[in-house]
């Protein structure tokens, strides 16, 4: 697979890696648009 579609490889193993750090940090993003908008009401 890797011979035949490098490009492809490279660009799921990206996908798979933004996924993993998104799971990590669902917490997080979770909270951000709770964040924004606080921020929004103050200014």
């Amino acid at each position: 697979m890797i011979r035949r579609r490098p490009l492809l490889s490279v660009f799921l193993l990206l996908l798979a890696g933004l996924l993993l750090l998104a799971w990590q940090n669902r917490v997080h993003l979770a909270a951000f648009p709770g964040i924004v908008g606080a921020y929004s009401a103050k200014e």
